[in-house]
């Protein structure tokens, strides 16, 4: 990375690593996601609340700091009021 005065600087990636079980009894220890040094990670030893996928457990994401959730939610209410609006704009071309 540059910056605008030519001089390279330095950023600083972190990679967490988590261990837990699985609701079947399987031990499982996995790399979360990169984080650079702008966002909060967390200390060795801290319990964290995750989530993974049962089919593969190896695919995990903590739960503070995802924004899926909201993200989701607000693209969901925006697609919804998407084909509500398709659907009363059809409705009142075809009844002119």
């Amino acid at each position: 990375m540059m910056r605008h005065d030519d001089q390279p600087i330095t950023v600083y990636y972190y990679t967490e690593v988590v261990k837990y079980t699985t609701w079947d009894g399987q031990a499982m220890t996995v790399k979360l996601p990169e984080k650079n040094e702008s966002e909060r990670r967390g200390n060795v030893g801290d319990v964290i609340e995750i989530r993974y996928n049962p089919d593969r457990p190896t695919l995990v994401t903590p739960v503070v700091g995802s924004t899926m959730g909201i993200i989701g939610s607000i693209l969901i209410l925006v697609g919804l009021a998407l084909c509500g609006f398709a659907a009363w704009f059809a409705l009142e071309n075809l009844i002119v």
